[in-house]
């Protein structure tokens, strides 16, 4: 069987090029490519009303604009009072979904560090498991997040596709356990995938892993400028 994955810097649906909230622009971008799943990073959760709705829950009403019947959210942290963190929005049922927090790292005092909570979304579509998550942009936190996503591949018993926004290019020797462990899809490209910004990209730092089940088909970033990051996809068999 095909599956075409999907994942999706967001930055909160904010319009890349004329500002202000706009999900209606990501679930277009979505549905243009009609994806299986998308996972989206950066996505306010619902809230307790004090804020505009477009603000959340994000998860749902992109899931909604984009056709999508299926959708679930995974908080991070909370921003105004409003969670925020990870998504998923699917054709297919989402039979489990799991919020599993990146354990927080005793800082090494790196210079000019942000650290923020993370966490990994678990969410089991039928015949594969889907692990979205966000990095850190500390270093430490990183190196957590690598070590939670691989002992969550470790308890895995169906295929799995790994995608989000990693903060790290494939050069990062943090990233080495994670091309051990996975397959990137990227490789599948003729031509170098890079994610970030989207109006000028430069670096690749938003990826879509899989296991050994997987073949990949094809691989591409479009030049979409919705958010911050491009999209990225992914055609993939499952064999």
């Amino acid at each position: 069987m095909n599956i075409k994955a999907m994942t999706f810097n967001i930055q909160h649906a904010e319009d890349f090029l004329r500002g202000g909230i706009c999900p209606e622009l990501i679930a277009n971008t979505v549905r243009a490519f009609d994806p299986d799943f998308c996972v989206l990073n950066e996505v306010y959760g619902p809230g307790d009303g004090s804020h505009p709705v477009e603000y959340g829950p994000q998860a749902e009403i992109i899931a909604h604009l984009s056709g999508m019947e299926h959708f679930a959210f995974c908080p991070a942290i909370r921003i105004w009072g409003k969670p925020y963190g990870n998504a998923i929005i699917s054709k297919k049922p989402i039979l489990s979904v799991a919020t599993v927090p990146v354990p927080e790292p005793i800082p090494h005092g790196y210079p000019g560090e942000y650290y923020e909570n993370r966490a990994v979304l678990v969410a089991d579509l039928g015949d594969c498991v889907v692990l979205g998550t966000h990095f850190g942009l500390a270093r430490d936190e990183r190196e957590s997040a690598v070590r939670t996503v691989l002992d969550l591949l470790a308890k895995q018993t169906k295929p799995v596709i790994f995608c989000g926004d990693l903060n790290s290019t494939p050069d990062d020797p943090i990233m080495s356990p994670i091309f051990s462990a996975f397959a990137d899809t990227a490789n599948a490209s003729p031509e170098p995938i890079l994610t970030f910004p989207s109006d000028k990209p430069e670096v690749k730092i938003d990826y879509i892993f899989v296991s050994s089940n997987f073949k990949t088909l094809s691989a591409f970033s479009p030049a979409v400028m919705a958010s911050d990051h491009r999209p990225y996809i992914a055609e993939l068999s499952l064999e």
